[in-house]
């Protein structure tokens, strides 16, 4: 069954390409697993319009998208409650969507057709590599859209589970209660920095190490970001009061000096990276948040202090020490673009092979 479930789906991806157009038949790495407080109830609590479907693509993820024409299709209803059983068995997350909604749209190659439904598709990187249609399919072979055990091994047999998870504040601060052994990425969905090191770092590394059994938490802090406002803001003292919560709230978790002599950094930034075994941070690193000046780094998360203090990063002398390092003028000129970001690459790279195996 594992092997003809596969090749049925090549066989039906290859039917939907473009003349000459090869087909990828190799697995894809789900970005992201999602830790829920409570389970999906049904598929229209996942479900995305066109733009939530651009925002995936534009931000080059890798997931899995049911498409369907017809919310009263039979074959739809009988097959999305199969999804929604995988999803909560597996923490992860399959978008719904109506592919009414690409008309006069990119369709990104996905099926046009108001018959035939419903259909898998498979993005790897923001590309449609493949995608398997009910009704393409030999009457005999529709097995994954009508049966609980058939679907789930037909997903496994396509996809990789995340090792990547989302999680909210109660769930890690249970794990911090618990004194749990845990690797934690602090980010923040809004966050330009964050979303770099997601596309130039997280997503290749996610790719190619597909054997890597632990899991890295994410916990997302824009809920309850607060940006300092000006004192000319009407809403000055309120707004204010806001900020100080903020910064409250990144030193309860070790993001700051205050709440983290060893590795915390100013009044905690983002992102940041923690080893944790509950309340105690036994490393950390923070990037893309150095500072420069006319012609010098002078402020680095990565100062003699903090190397000297983590474990990682301990014994590799002065090759991660950027503090106070002089730039060139092509290097000041690239410093937000590129060169931020070269010098960083390798320490979350460094940080992510040690820890995450």
């Amino acid at each position: 069954m594992k092997k003809s479930l596969l090749f049925l789906s090549v066989l039906t991806a290859i039917s939907l390409a473009s003349c000459g157009n090869d087909v990828d038949t190799s697995k894809i790495a789900l970005d992201y697993g999602y830790d829920y407080k409570n389970d999906i109830v049904n598929i229209e609590e996942v479900e995305i319009g066109y733009t939530g479907l651009t925002n995936l693509i534009d931000k080059k993820e890798s997931f899995v998208l049911l498409i369907f024409h017809n919310r009263t299709c039979l074959c739809w209803e009988d097959f999305n409650p199969l999804a929604v059983q995988f999803m909560n068995k597996y923490n992860v997350v399959f978008h719904s969507f109506d592919n009414a909604l690409l008309e006069g749209e990119d369709n990104y190659g996905i099926y046009r057709g108001t018959a035939a439904m419903p259909g898998i598709c498979f993005f790897r990187r923001g590309q449609l590599i493949r995608q398997t249609i009910y009704q393409k399919l030999d009457i005999n072979n529709r097995k994954m859209f009508e049966d609980y055990d058939a679907l789930e091994q037909y997903l496994l047999d396509n996809i990789y589970l995340p090792k990547m998870t989302y999680i909210d504040k109660d769930t890690l601060d249970n794990k911090i209660a618990n004194n749990e052994d845990f690797a934690l990425y602090v980010a923040r969905s809004k966050c330009g920095d964050c979303n770099t090191v997601n596309k130039e770092v997280l997503y290749h590394w996610n790719d190619v190490n597909t054997t890597v059994n632990h899991m890295m938490y994410i916990f997302d802090i824009e809920p309850y970001y607060a940006g300092k406002p000006k004192e000319t803001d009407p809403e000055y003292e309120e707004k204010y009061a806001k900020y100080e919560e903020y910064l409250a709230f990144k030193t309860t978790y070790g993001l700051s000096e205050a709440g983290n002599e060893k590795f915390g950094y100013g009044t905690g930034y983002i992102p940041t990276f923690q080893i944790r075994k509950g309340s105690t941070i036994n490393d950390m690193i923070t990037v893309l948040n150095d500072s420069v000046d006319s012609n010098r780094v002078v402020s680095s998360y990565f100062n003699q202090t903090r190397i000297s203090n983590s474990p990682l990063l301990k014994n590799t002398g002065d090759v991660y020490l950027f503090d106070g390092k002089v730039l060139t003028e092509e290097q000041k000129q690239n410093w937000r673009t590129t060169v931020q970001l070269s010098w960083h690459r390798p320490v979350v790279e460094l940080f992510l092979n040690t820890y995450i195996k």
